[in-house]
This record gives structure tokens, C-alpha cells and sequence, in this order.
């Protein structure tokens, strides 16, 4: 019967056990601390994911899934700069303006919109005839600002880069 009991207790203690490699308290089922080196693939689920893909963590309490680096929905991959530049837009008049950016990538993107929009002489409706198109040559950001109209406006451009 002694034997039993302690069979029965034994069962129980592994079946909730916690185990640590590496520290004598762990706080999980398995807790390592130290380097982790795997020689074969890592499936969570089941899963060891496609060609290219990464794990992605989905939070706290919650498993990870494989996705596709930096392609996934609502994924931002980082800006770098938030750039705020007032001018004033002359009257049928081309402009170029230049931004330094001593972290710039080739594939950096931006993105812009103009804040604030006052207008000097003219009609409102006017802008909507600026353009503004922005170029990325490696070592800085140049952005030619294009007014076809003969109204003139002062505004503040907002110029988020992305690397």
C-alpha cells in the first residue's frame, strides 16, 4: 500500500511539475536561462513554418504564428524621422527643398501631407494644384514643390520617413 501512495503522489508531482535549467525556481513549465541552441526545427504547434518566414509573437498568454518579415497587416517598420518645414509657395513657381538624412536607406519611403494651409493671394481651390514629388538619391531627401496658379501660400509640410 506504501508503495502506492508513493507511486500516486510520484504521478502527480511530474505531471505538474516545472522544470529549470539553469535556475533552481522556474516560473514556467520549462525555464531557461542561459544560450539556447536548437540542431533540429523549432515547430510551435506542429508548425515549422514556410521558407522566409519569421515567428511573430502575438502578446502574452498567447501562441506565436509564422508570418512573412515586415509584411504583415498593421505592421509599421519604423519611422525614423518626423520632418516640419514651413514655406511659403510662391505664385507659378517650382521650388526645391532639401533634407539632410544622415540615416537614409535607398528603400526609405516617404510619406507626406501639408498642415496648416493659409492662404497669402488667391483662391483656396488653387492648392489643389501643387504638387510635390520627393526623391531619395542615398545621401539626403529633395522635394520640388510645384505651384502652376498664381495664388500664393504659406503652409507647413509634414514629412514622415520610413525605413
Amino acid at each position: 500500500m506504501k508503495k502506492l501512495i508513493l507511486l500516486i503522489l510520484m504521478v502527480g508531482a511530474s505531471v505538474n511539475a516545472q522544470v529549470g535549467i539553469g535556475t533552481t525556481t522556474p516560473g514556467a513549465q520549462l525555464e531557461v536561462v542561459g544560450s539556447v541552441r536548437f540542431s533540429g526545427d523549432l515547430q510551435p504547434a506542429g508548425d515549422s513554418g514556410l521558407d522566409g518566414e519569421v515567428l511573430l509573437s502575438n502578446g502574452p498568454g498567447v501562441a506565436p504564428e509564422w508570418g512573412v518579415r515586415f509584411l504583415n497587416p498593421g505592421a509599421i517598420l519604423g519611422v525614423a524621422k518626423a520632418v516640419t518645414t514651413t514655406m511659403t509657395i510662391d505664385p507659378s513657381d517650382i521650388t526645391t527643398y532639401t533634407i539632410a538624412d544622415p540615416d537614409i536607406q535607398t528603400y526609405a519611403v516617404a510619406s507626406w501631407n501639408w498642415d496648416d494651409i493659409v492662404v497669402l493671394s488667391g483662391s483656396i481651390d488653387d492648392f489643389n494644384h501643387v504638387t510635390a514629388n520627393f526623391i531619395n538619391d542615398g545621401t539626403e531627401w529633395s522635394f520640388r514643390i510645384n505651384n502652376p496658379t498664381t495664388s500664393e501660400f504659406s503652409t507647413r509640410l509634414v514629412l514622415l520617413i520610413f525605413y
